[in-house]
């Protein structure tokens, strides 16, 4: 299991998340990502653009981020892996 450490940033509220070699996230809050889901990538409806509205803390080798589109009324919690820039 990886090991996680956290700081905080004086110039912007929250925490950034750091992964076991100090690996940082490749997205932050805010940012349009494609979402993929599945062994395949396939996602079904839920593919399309999604917005980054939390960073979480890492799974294994993973980050993980909360997201949100504007075509449902939910978040979705996934995998860094599942994400490529928009």
């Amino acid at each position: 299991m990886a090991t996680l450490s956290c700081q905080t940033s004086r110039a912007v509220s929250g925490f950034y998340y750091y992964g076991e070699g100090g690996e940082q996230p490749k997205f932050k809050i805010g940012q349009s990502v494609n979402y993929t889901s599945g062994r395949f990538g396939f996602a079904g409806s839920a593919r399309g653009i999604y917005k980054i509205t939390q960073l979480l803390p890492s799974e294994g080798d993973d980050f993980q981020y909360k997201i949100k589109s504007a075509a449902e009324p939910h978040e979705r919690l996934v995998k860094e892996s599942q994400l490529t820039p928009a």
